[in-house]
């Protein structure tokens, strides 16, 4: 009997087909390759604050009985632990707001981190050709998930303040003239310390971005807003606590909420939330369980110990004093080397700056800049990567650089920043 040897061809699905490479995934890659890059691209969380000592405790009291023990190695439920789900509740509820007297553990699902919560909220709102509203510049993990969904995606400005609200009616004033208006079904919003600008929504912005959206509800659209909150605990100290949309008037019925613990504890727990309307949350669970029937039921638990606790609070803390001094780090040494030749604005928090350079001058993949940052050994995420659509050579996001702050070590970070201040000199 013959055995082919010849290569099987095979059948992918058009939509695992149409999959492209994420330019992040190889600019990860040259950072783990090139001896001596250092890495400004990489989203990651600060290596010498995560707290392994302190999960050392937890897990030892997680662990140490023998039922709770065993519990937390079983097999949890596919929503997540109504405990922790309470738990949640109590430490995000306010007094600021009535909204959180109408939210129950039934509307709050607990996922593999929040990138599995904005992909499964994805699934189940989201028809072939439907239009999603996002910030432009936004978060390009998310973009690509979404066009691979067959969604089209339609970018509102924004600035320092977050998404400008008359940049955001004007757009839905442009869907409906074109009779779109029908297939928007969500608005993205970033509204802590966004990924990739570094910006926020605004107080005084919020309440006016809700009044938008009921108003063209009133008028037909059947949209949500997904807010996404993932760095809201990384607000540096001293800065003023900004409400999120969900605790707007009525919010609940319009706001998506997500959450998650990666930035505030660890990412290795890969361990997100969504606080959404209960009809919603049912659906979400249902397309969970198809997934993985539940988050990691240990993980949860660490966490649930870990807020019970207060590890997490004194741990936040740390982390919010200790990326201050980084940004303010990397923010000084790009000013003393460069000047004006770069505009940096300080966030209020997070992990990111957001570089922007000279008119006439290109900081994509194929540029000069980029060129020269990698022949210095340094890597940045371009703004062109950010952009919602294709842009045009003048759009100053075809100019900027996304700057993570987070995970190198306070000397590899300032070398960091001198040698992409020499790549950025070199060519200005």
């Amino acid at each position: 009997m013959t055995i082919s040897t010849a290569p099987r061809r095979v059948p992918f699905s058009r939509r695992a087909a149409d999959l492209e490479s994420a330019p992040i995934s190889w600019l990860m890659a040259q950072a783990l390759e090139v001896p001596g890059l250092l890495s400004l691209a990489a989203g990651f969380v600060d290596q010498e604050t995560l707290p392994a000592a302190e999960m050392v405790e937890i897990a030892a009291a997680v662990l140490g009985d023998e039922k709770s023990g065993r519990d937390a190695l079983q097999y949890g439920t596919t929503a997540g632990d109504p405990e922790l789900r309470r738990v949640l509740l109590d430490r995000l509820a306010s007094d600021r707001s009535p909204i959180w007297s109408q939210v129950g553990i039934e509307d709050v699902v607990l996922t593999s981190g929040s990138q599995q919560l904005l992909y499964l909220l994805a699934e189940v709102l989201l028809e072939d050709g439907d239009i999603v509203l996002v910030e432009d510049p936004s978060y390009f993990v998310f973009m690509a998930a979404l066009e691979s969904l067959s969604t089209r995606l339609v970018g509102v400005e924004c600035d320092a303040d977050g998404v400008r609200p008359e940049a955001l009616d004007r757009c839905l004033e442009e869907l409906h003239r074109r009779g779109d208006l029908g297939r928007v079904k969500l608005v993205y919003l970033m509204t802590y310390f966004q990924n990739p600008t570094g910006a926020s929504l605004s107080a005084e912005r919020g309440p006016r971005v809700l009044q938008v959206m009921r108003d063209w509800q009133e008028r037909g659209l059947e949209a949500l807003v997904l807010e996404d909150a993932a760095y809201r605990d990384l607000c540096f100290p001293g800065e003023a606590e900004v409400p999120p949309l969900f605790e707007g008037q009525d919010a609940n019925e319009t706001v998506c909420y997500a959450g998650s613990f990666s930035k505030s504890l660890a990412p290795g727990l890969r361990l997100g939330y969504g606080i959404v309307p209960t009809e919603l949350a049912e659906t979400l669970v249902r397309l969970k369980s198809h997934h993985d029937f539940g988050t990691g039921n240990l993980s949860q638990q660490l966490v649930l110990k870990a807020l019970q606790t207060g590890m997490i609070d004194s741990h936040v803390e740390k982390m919010r004093r200790r990326y201050l001094g980084k940004c303010e780090l990397l923010f000084e040494v790009l000013r003393a080397e460069l000047g004006d030749a770069i505009e940096l604005e300080m966030p209020r928090g997070g992990l990111y700056l957001w570089g922007r350079l000279p008119e006439g001058l290109d900081t994509g993949l194929q540029s000069r800049v980029f060129a020269r940052a990698l022949e210095e050994k340094v890597l940045y995420v371009p703004g062109e990567i950010c952009c919602v659509n294709e842009a045009s050579p003048d759009d100053p996001t075809c100019r900027s650089m996304r700057l993570c702050y987070g995970y190198p070590p306070d000397e590899e970070l300032a070398e960091a920043g001198r040698r992409l201040a020499r790549a950025i000199a070199s060519v200005v």
